[in-house]
């Protein structure tokens, strides 16, 4: 689950709390782990977690959020709050979509609707279509309707 605001208002250890109350085994991967050992956090921690939260940066590039030798494997990423940049978004929604991924992938935005979320999701929404049109690439839409 990812997590933007981390400093001052730590939603990070919030949303731990809730979860952890609900049962689930969770764990926060915190910029205090250097560049270098996340990877490393991942696969020592992973293992006996349901969810890990982390901010969407310090996951951007480079990580698996599986194990090719199936110690963990976490295919639903969720992104609790987004932030508004369009780099951060599209990497950090892809660490689970990787070569050797056997689940199938999800990826949910919790926001609440007619609040600065709901205009922050429609914003990054119209960004990423355009980025997706200069690319000539489009994701495919689903509905709740299976049928032609």
């Amino acid at each position: 689950m990812y997590v933007q605001y981390t400093d001052k208002h730590d939603v990070q250890g919030r949303v731990e709390g809730i979860l952890t109350r609900a049962g689930f085994q969770v764990s926060v991967l915190r910029s205090s782990v250097p560049l270098a050992k996340r990877e490393e956090w991942i696969g020592e921690n992973a293992p006996q977690l349901d969810v890990v939260i982390s901010h969407p940066r310090l996951v951007e590039t480079g990580l698996d959020l599986f194990d090719k030798a199936g110690r963990h494997n976490f295919p639903t990423i969720c992104f609790y709050e987004t932030g508004y940049n369009l780099f951060t978004l599209r990497q950090a929604s892809r660490r689970s979509w990787r070569i050797g991924q056997k689940e199938p992938c999800r990826i949910v935005y919790f926001h609440y609707e007619g609040t600065m979320q709901d205009r922050a999701m429609a914003l990054m929404g119209k960004k990423l279509t355009a980025a997706q049109a200069l690319e000539g690439t489009f994701l495919q839409r689903r509905s709740g309707c299976h049928g032609r």
